[in-house]
């Protein structure tokens, strides 16, 4: 389903297929993260953050159903990820999260209508692993679009976030369905640590700025 940047809606009737790999991804990712129930993917929206580029508050809100969640994908440099512990509680305070490439954050129950941000995009920070490095198998044309998307990645950092948008059992959209998580999971796909959070993460998130 496609998304209306300007008006902040999805339009109705205005639809692409979604890609089914991706879908398939999400899908377990979810599972992983605590939700149980169905989820169906139906947009995705991609944003490229260049070198210190941030992303200042914001909630999630223009899906018709809440009760689903946001599955995001981290690929690229590392970025400082922040939102806030109790969604529209004057007392909120603010949790950070170091994420790497590979990592995935799923934001459901309680933290799917929280703020969030990313608070600045480490330049530099994305490394490439024997696996990734190594093109043996790959024909000419393969390794130079490889190196290109390597090259690419050293630099940037790409999100992808995928949500569903409407629920059959939930037409009209609701706020109260809260399952999951109160604070977003990180997940693993490729590292065997996780990184330094902030050593400070405390403080207050609003719609403005950061504290």
């Amino acid at each position: 389903m496609n998304y209306d940047w300007t008006n902040r809606v999805y339009v109705e009737g205005w639809k692409s297929d979604f890609p089914e790999d991706l879908a398939v991804l999400c899908v377990s990712l979810a599972r992983e993260g605590g939700f149980n129930g169905e989820y169906n993917p139906e947009a995705a929206i991609v944003n490229f953050y260049t070198p210190a580029q941030m992303m200042g508050p914001h909630r999630d809100d223009a899906e018709l159903t809440m009760g689903k969640p946001i599955v995001s994908i981290s690929l690229g440099c590392d970025a400082i990820f922040c939102i806030e512990t109790k969604p529209f509680d004057k007392d909120s305070q603010v949790a950070c999260m170091w994420v790497r490439s590979g990592d995935v954050v799923v934001m459901g129950g309680e933290s799917r209508e929280a703020l969030h941000g990313v608070a600045v995009t480490i330049p530099r920070s994305f490394h490439v692993g024997e696996d990734a490095s190594s093109s043996g198998h790959l024909n000419k044309r393969s390794k130079s679009e490889s190196s290109k998307v390597m090259d690419y990645l050293m630099n940037n950092r790409i999100n992808i976030n995928v949500r569903q948008v409407e629920d059959p059992a939930d037409p009209v959209g609701t706020f109260a369905c809260r399952r999951n998580l109160k604070l977003p999971l990180p997940i693993r796909t490729n590292h065997p640590s996780t990184g330094a959070a902030p050593s400070q993460p405390s403080g207050r998130l609003n719609e403005h700025e950061y504290s």
